[in-house]
């Protein structure tokens, strides 16, 4: 199984002297550190605010700058056997030049030599970024299939605020990402709930459980890095939100399955991730107070959003549960996958809980299962197989 889409992947990583240089830095770092053989090239004015040593030594090979010389070697010929390049930042000036086909250095000839998917992460001044012609060079790029990635809005080097910002090294990383992923759910519809719920007590307080939402969040980035259109319902969790997909943000149990009987008919493959509560409290009004005495809070059962699912799914549709169970796993996730009327199960320990992963079961409905471990986004990866396949 691989563990990163990255491994073994050889990457152009662009260079240009915008004043967002530093963050490439941390791209390499990150590729590097996923498996993947990083090549710096770049622009002669980026090589002045940063030295190539520097880009050398991270990367690991060397960060080349001039078309003609002993390191090179006609770069950008020995450059053709990549598999994407990425221009990290990627100036107005390089934007244009690529757009309309010119090639007046290393980089530019090499990205125009080659037939690697290219990705741009753009960075500049907001006005600059707001021009007319950018935004026509932009749209040439969309148009020739480079994915374009960023720019996003916030504080820039010039002291102005607005949209021009570099994207972050992880926003490009997933992009990144993305080029390499067999689109195996191209022009299908994923509905993923992730999270625990919070059930209100009063208006102050709350029930809820021990959920990160980390296993919800890495299945509807699988499905996104797949070619799937996802939608996220989410609980309250402190994760950064997924790109380019649409999230909706809910609390309570109630608020959950409203939300995923308004999309599911919509949906190919509904994946119930959240840890739903299973019970509630009749709520009150206010805020109790201490000196009311002691508290007596009366638990009612939530509605079961997993079976009303699997009993009202279409022709077509694969619905996928989790299970949480304190021992007895493979019984119990067989059990469970029955008695819900799931396509598929996965079962998980209580040890898997705020972790970064571990052991999980994949449940078919005949009770053969399949052993799945790693991390969580490398748990997400083994789910799609099996199911796709």
């Amino acid at each position: 199984m691989i563990k990163s889409y990255f491994q073994g992947k050889k990457i152009v990583v662009g260079v240009t002297a915008g004043a967002a240089i530093y963050k490439s830095l941390d791209l390499i770092r990150s590729l590097k550190k996923q498996g993947a053989d990083v090549y710096p090239v770049m622009t002669r004015n980026a090589a002045t605010l940063i030295s190539p040593q520097l880009f050398s030594a991270i990367s690991g090979n060397p960060a080349l700058v001039e078309m003609f010389s002993v390191e090179s070697e006609m770069g950008h010929i020995n450059l053709q056997d990549m598999d994407a390049i990425c221009v990290v930042p990627a100036t107005a000036n390089l934007i244009g030049k690529v757009a309309n086909g010119l090639a007046d250095d290393l980089l530019t000839t090499t990205i125009l030599a080659s037939s690697a998917p290219i990705l741009i992460a753009p960075a500049m001044n907001d006005i600059m970024w707001g021009k007319s012609v950018v935004q026509q060079n932009v749209r040439k790029l969309r148009d020739m299939d480079v994915t374009i990635c960023g720019p996003d809005v916030g504080e820039m080097a010039c002291g102005s605020y607005g949209e021009g910002r570099m994207a972050d090294a992880l926003e490009i990383l997933a992009y990144l990402e993305r080029l390499f992923v067999p689109k195996t759910l191209k022009h299908k519809k994923v509905l993923v709930t992730a999270g625990p719920t919070r059930e209100f007590i009063d208006d102050v307080r709350y029930i809820t459980n021990r959920s990160s939402g980390h296993m919800g969040y890495s299945i509807a980035k699988e499905a996104w890095l797949r070619g799937a259109e996802v939608t996220l319902i989410s609980g309250p969790v402190g994760l950064t939100d997924p790109y380019d997909m649409n999230i909706v943000k809910v609390q309570t149990a109630d608020q959950m399955f409203a939300a995923v009987r308004s999309t599911f008919h919509e949906c190919d493959y509904f994946f119930s991730v959240a840890a739903v509560s299973d019970f509630k409290p009749e709520k009150s009004k206010g805020k109790i107070s201490k000196a009311d005495g002691p508290l007596q809070v009366t638990l009612v059962q939530n509605p079961d959003m997993l079976e009303w699912c699997a009993g009202n799914k279409s022709v077509g549709q694969t619905v996928i549960g989790f299970a949480l169970e304190d021992g007895y796993l493979m019984e119990r996730t067989h059990q469970k996958l029955i008695r819900k009327k799931c396509d598929f199960m996965i079962g998980n320990g209580l040890g898997n809980m705020e972790t970064e992963g571990g052991y999980a079961v994949f449940m078919y409905q005949s009770g053969v299962y399949k052993d799945l471990t790693g991390s969580k986004s490398e748990l997400a990866k083994q789910i799609f197989d099996l199911i796709v396949h």
